[in-house]
């Protein structure tokens, strides 16, 4: 049976998500941790499947944590569950070594498949940012598929940027100058017609380049 460790420091949100995963056809074995020390005693008694985890705990702040706990733990899937909006923290949850992030309004559904899909080792972005980022593509594209003609370094560039590195980081990757990394991203999101890393991404992953 498949372990959860829900990280969540208000009873009822917690008892919600375990109440969501116990409804699923797959069944669990789901603990709580209401605190950050908590879920240090798990994690150092039970091997988890995935770990959902709030960014802000009583004791504990931010994406700073999610560092920390990766710190501890660099191994465990983690699905992030946060009220703030996943257009400003997915990237940034992924360079602190998250594997997801929704937001806690989504659906009971989606709050299912997201912990399933990050268990089996893919990464999780909702449906509706997905959804917007593919409509400002097809916009420019007159609702066509697009397929990049990008070589050999753009490819390893996104695969870089999927995986959370900043633009220093992928620099020295790939080894092109920081700049030139970055009018590389510029000149794709340009193609795309995305305004963001993150939308780049997002887009990136949706059609299996990351």
């Amino acid at each position: 049976m498949k372990r959860v460790l829900i990280i969540e420091d208000h009873d009822a949100t917690a008892v919600g998500i375990r109440s969501i995963l116990e409804n699923d056809t797959e069944h669990f074995n789901i603990e709580i941790a209401y605190d950050y020390e908590s879920a240090l005693t798990f994690l150092k008694e039970h091997t988890y499947d995935v770990v959902t985890l709030d960014l802000k705990l009583k004791d504990r702040f931010g994406l700073e944590l999610l560092k920390e706990f990766r710190r501890v733990d660099a191994v465990t899937p983690v699905l992030v569950l946060s009220v703030e909006p996943e257009a400003h923290y997915a990237l940034p949850v992924a360079r602190a070594g998250g594997q997801g992030y929704l937001e806690k309004t989504a659906s009971a559904g989606e709050i299912r498949r997201a912990v399933k899909q990050v268990m089996n080792g893919s990464r999780y972005i909702s449906t509706s940012i997905i959804d917007q980022v593919m409509l400002r593509v097809e916009e420019k594209h007159g609702g066509q598929t697009v397929v990049p003609q990008w070589d050999d370094v753009n490819r390893s560039i996104i695969r870089l940027l999927c995986a959370g590195n900043t633009t220093k980081e992928i620099a020295r990757e790939v080894e092109l100058s920081q700049q030139a990394v970055f009018k590389r991203i510029s000149k794709m999101r340009e193609e795309l017609n995305l305004k963001t890393n993150e939308q780049l991404a997002v887009w990136s992953v949706k059609m299996g380049l990351c």
